[in-house]
C-alpha cells in the first residue's frame, strides 16, 4: 500500500519542478573602456531584437549569444581575429560567427548606426541557427539579415 505522505510529496515536487521557469537564453554584453553607452544600449535591447528575430523566423532562442564592443572598426576586426582564428574583412561595420553565437560592434557610429547593426549581425546568429549544417548562399543570408 502506498504511503498518503510520500504520494503528496512527490506530487508536491512535480509541480515544482513544472513551475519552474524555462531557460531564458541570454545575450551577454561587454566592451572596450569607453563603450559603455553602446554596451548599455546592446544589453537592454539585443534581448527583445533576439527575441523578435527568432521569432519571425519562426525558431525558439537557445543557448547565450555574447556580443563585444570595441572602440572602432579596427579594434573589432583585431579582437575578432585573435579571438576566432580568422582574417575579418576590414571594411565590416559588426561581425558575426553564427556556430559560436558570437557577435562583435564597434562603437564609432552613431548609436541609430548601432542599433541596425545589432540587429543585423543578430539576425546572421538567428539564420545560423537555421543553416547551421547547411551552407546558404551569401546573398541570402545578407538579404535576409537586411531585412530583419
Amino acid at each position: 500500500m502506498l504511503n498518503v505522505a510520500w504520494v503528496q510529496a512527490v506530487f508536491l515536487l512535480l509541480v515544482a519542478a513544472l513551475m519552474q521557469p524555462s531557460f531564458a537564453a541570454r545575450v551577454i554584453v561587454d566592451g572596450d573602456p569607453g563603450t559603455e553607452a553602446y554596451v548599455n544600449v546592446a544589453s537592454s535591447e539585443a534581448p527583445s531584437i533576439q527575441a523578435e528575430v527568432y521569432r519571425e523566423l519562426g525558431l525558439e532562442v537557445t543557448g547565450d549569444t555574447i556580443v563585444y564592443v570595441s572602440t572602432d572598426s579596427a579594434a573589432m576586426v583585431a579582437r575578432a581575429g585573435r579571438e576566432q582564428g580568422s582574417t575579418p574583412p576590414e571594411w565590416a561595420a559588426g561581425l558575426a560567427y553564427p556556430s559560436l553565437r558570437r557577435v562583435y560592434l564597434h562603437a564609432a557610429v552613431p548609436l541609430s548606426d548601432f542599433r541596425v547593426t545589432l540587429r543585423h549581425e543578430l539576425s546572421h546568429v538567428a539564420f545560423g541557427q537555421v543553416t547551421s549544417k547547411r551552407r546558404a548562399p551569401r546573398w541570402f543570408v545578407e538579404g535576409l539579415a537586411v531585412w530583419q
